[in-house]
């Protein structure tokens, strides 16, 4: 906000809402209010974002007083409803109508508060901060939504509003805040949150769990969705008991590995080279190893179990082509356009998904329509047989060849990066980035009060 504008400045425009909000008359401030007229006038975005606090702060004023009693808090009369019209003539009886436009307030009056939540514990905290980035960004193309960034610690601590700032500029945050239970208490002053915690202590379940007791509506998958989609082994055991085609696996322990490393060796050598490791709760590709040869399979195996106690081998198939789909929905999901992923790299890792210019977005595909047509149907079959919601990507591969394909993996929270391709495919569906968003937090509503 602009220096020119000073905290007794803010405090007065904060009055003169609070006095429209309210009914009652100004509170004798009207000579200070005046002096500061010129102030406001010069400086129309020093204003805006002064009412635009003043909403904010009223919003969470009513829904904390919907917690207390009808008389409200500190002696403060309840306020009623949105009444637009009264704010607009006072501003226009100190002669601001003009520098605040009806419809910006309106919009500010009806919107919904967002709370966007990044970082966390996993491996993917990075990511998860650079996805939360963009959400933010994309919520100025959604007029009636309020977003704030929270960001939690690689030690799972929750960081205030204005050091979470500081870490979306990082692009990190190690250290500081409080507890998350305590922290977490802050998410029933929001309408929504959007969950963006990529990997283990995000989306797994366990924030998903912490916000079904608050009782606070969230965007994506439930407990159960999370927690197994999260899971590559679960999510594999129950797709194929299911017939949804994928390629054959192995799954270990650590401790299996530990005790009978070449029974698993063994094991994974039935399934055709080359073989994929991968962790079996990460994402981003972190922590995933290609073996050519029998050779390299225990330092792939080794490697995936830095990240975790259980880890997956995956057959190759050779000559694939990648494709993913979008999927967005409760009850009724409905399929985007899939698009296709190339790249140069010896696989589709950490690296090649995150560096601008590595992997390229061919969207649509110019896979068969036939093709495309299976994946889509197989993609909602999926998410409906894990009870997703919200949204999820459903990654496939495509051997044209034979013509068969695979589903390789449900993402429940996919990435929201520059680079990635949830929001690009829904914006060829004809849902650009905004509307996406305010449309995954409607979603949100509709379940939690079908829920409830």
């Amino acid at each position: 906000m602009a220096q020119a504008v000073s905290c007794l400045h803010c405090i007065w425009m904060l009055d003169l809402v609070l006095a429209a909000f309210e009914n009652r008359s100004l509170l004798s401030r009207k000579t200070n209010i005046r002096n500061s007229l010129d102030t406001m006038r010069s400086d129309n975005n020093a204003l805006v974002q002064l009412v635009s606090f003043a909403f904010q702060w009223l919003r969470q004023q009513r829904q904390r007083l919907k917690r207390s009693s009808d008389t409200g808090i500190g002696g403060m009369v309840r306020p009623h409803g949105n009444s637009c019209t009264s704010v607009i003539k006072r501003l226009d009886k100190y002669e601001l109508s003009n520098i605040v436009p009806q419809r910006t307030l309106c919009n500010l009056m009806n919107s919904t508060r967002v709370l966007i939540l990044a970082g966390g514990r996993s491996d993917e905290h990075d990511v998860s901060i650079t996805s939360a980035r963009s959400l933010l960004a994309a919520t100025e193309k959604a007029p009636h939504l309020e977003a704030t960034v929270v960001v939690v610690t690689r030690e799972g601590r929750w960081r205030s509003a204005g050091d979470s700032q500081k870490a979306l500029v990082a692009g990190t945050a190690c250290h500081g805040g409080e507890p998350m239970l305590q922290g977490a208490n802050v998410g029933t002053d929001y309408d929504v949150v959007f969950p963006l915690m990529h990997g283990p202590f995000g989306e797994d379940g366990t924030v998903q769990g912490m916000l079904e007791l608050a009782g606070v509506p969230y965007v994506g998958c439930g407990v159960l969705a999370s927690a197994v989609c999260m899971d590559k082994i679960m999510t594999k055991e129950i797709l194929r008991a299911n017939d949804i085609p994928q390629v054959r696996y192995v799954s270990l322990t650590r401790e299996a590995y530990k005790t009978d490393p070449a029974a698993i060796i063994t094991a994974a050598r039935k399934l055709s080279a080359p073989w994929f490791v991968k962790p079996a709760n990460l994402g981003s590709s972190v922590g995933v190893s290609k073996a050519t040869d029998p050779s390299q399979l225990d330092a792939a195996i080794r490697e995936a179990l830095k990240f975790d106690r259980r880890a997956i081998i995956e057959e190759g198939v050779p000559n694939v082509r990648e494709l993913e789909v979008a999927i967005l929905g409760n009850e009724s999901p409905k399929a985007s356009p899939v698009g296709e992923i190339s790249h140069d790299a010896d696989f589709y890792d950490y690296e090649t998904k995150y560096t601008a210019g590595k992997a390229q977005l061919h969207i649509p595909t110019d896979a068969p329509a036939c093709v495309c047509k299976q994946i889509q149907e197989i993609a909602i079959r999926a998410y409906q047989l894990l009870d997703c919601a919200g949204f999820a990507r459903v990654d496939f591969f495509y051997q044209p060849e034979t013509g068969r394909v695979f589903l390789n993996e449900l993402n429940t929270i996919p990435g929201f990066t520059p680079f990635s391709m949830f929001p690009r495919l829904w914006e060829a569906g004809g849902i650009p980035y905004g509307q996406l968003v305010e449309h995954l937090v409607k979603l949100a509503q509709d379940r939690h009060k079908e829920r409830r």
